[in-house]
């Protein structure tokens, strides 16, 4: 120890230098889990120069290099640990959803869905019946919540399925738009597909347009969840809305009426299903369920519970 520090002491530029590099490493790793054994050999081979310049500026015994080089290698592997912001567990979270967009205007809600490695987004123009366009307005509320990161586009092993392939860049991206009724106790779908070119936004024109509604997101989770009125940030007991980030449920508040779980699951073969969006909602609601996607053809069934 005595010598590492008369190291840092003697050479206080290179090791700035090689701080700076194992961070960048480690800061990486957090954020690219499909190039992590990559990144653990750069992080080895960085390790391994340093432990050389060390060695020459130090110019111990020759008897004693390889027992120092060694000790310095093995303390160094033992101590990289990748940066990861925390996040919770999300036991029963929407395995293909990180976060939930929802603009209501005249009490009736759109749910624009933000996806694992997404790379298209929802068109600016949605309009809500009969024909309520979807800026900001002074009877518009709505709500966002992050519960977990965009990241890479490494996905978890039990989604990354031969029936369930990452989005082709070569596909012309088609929104699927889903509207959900619910009335007496019983539950009305309708769907409809749009593939035009040039009607999917980018993550940076997406994130404007929410930003003009008072939703500014960031692609990465937040324990906090973000509320707006007529596109200003508002405190949460002004909206009807509620968020649960351990798990990603939306709970849309309808005073007098009593609220029912409706689950939203997607397939692309429909045989694999997995879980979307989970909301609990008022009977005698309607929302409109919003999903961009390069997949190709996609289908969506909804439950009541």
């Amino acid at each position: 120890m005595k010598t590492l520090l008369q190291w840092l002491r003697l050479h206080p530029i290179k090791a700035v230098l090689f701080t700076m590099i194992f961070t960048a490493i480690a800061t990486s790793a957090a954020f690219r889990e499909d190039q992590f054994v990559k990144l653990v050999c750069i992080y080895a081979f960085f390790l391994g120069l340093w432990c050389l310049v060390f060695t020459i500026d130090m110019r111990p015994k020759p008897d004693r290099v390889g027992i120092k080089l060694m000790a310095l290698l093995l303390a160094g592997l033992f101590s990289y640990t990748p940066a990861r912001a925390a996040e919770p567990p999300r036991k029963d979270a929407a395995a293909i959803g990180v976060g939930v967009v929802i603009i209501c205007v005249g009490g009736f809600c759109v749910y624009k869905i933000v996806k694992v490695c997404q790379k298209v987004f929802p068109p600016k123009s949605t309009n809500a019946p009969p024909e309520d366009s979807f800026s900001a307005s002074a009877d518009e509320y709505g709500g966002a919540c992050e519960y977990s990161s965009i990241g890479s586009c490494w996905m978890p092993p039990s989604l990354n399925l031969a029936s369930f392939p990452y989005e082709d860049p070569f596909q012309n991206p088609t929104t699927f738009t889903l509207n959900v009724a619910l009335q007496g106790g019983a539950v009305r779908t309708s769907m409809s597909a749009n593939n035009d070119e040039g009607t999917a936004q980018t993550w940076d024109a997406f994130t404007a347009e929410m930003a003009g509604h008072g939703l500014f997101l960031t692609g990465r989770y937040s324990s906090q969840p973000q509320f707006e009125i007529g596109g200003v940030s508002c405190d949460p007991s002004m909206v009807p809305l509620e968020f649960d980030t351990q798990t990603g449920r939306i709970t849309q508040k309808r005073e007098g009426y009593a609220l029912r779980r409706v689950s939203v699951e997607r397939s692309p073969n429909l045989q694999d299903w997995y879980p979307m969006m989970v909301t609990d909602v008022s009977d005698g609601t309607g929302f409109r369920v919003i999903d961009t996607t390069r997949e190709g053809q996609m289908f969506y069934r909804v439950s009541l519970q």
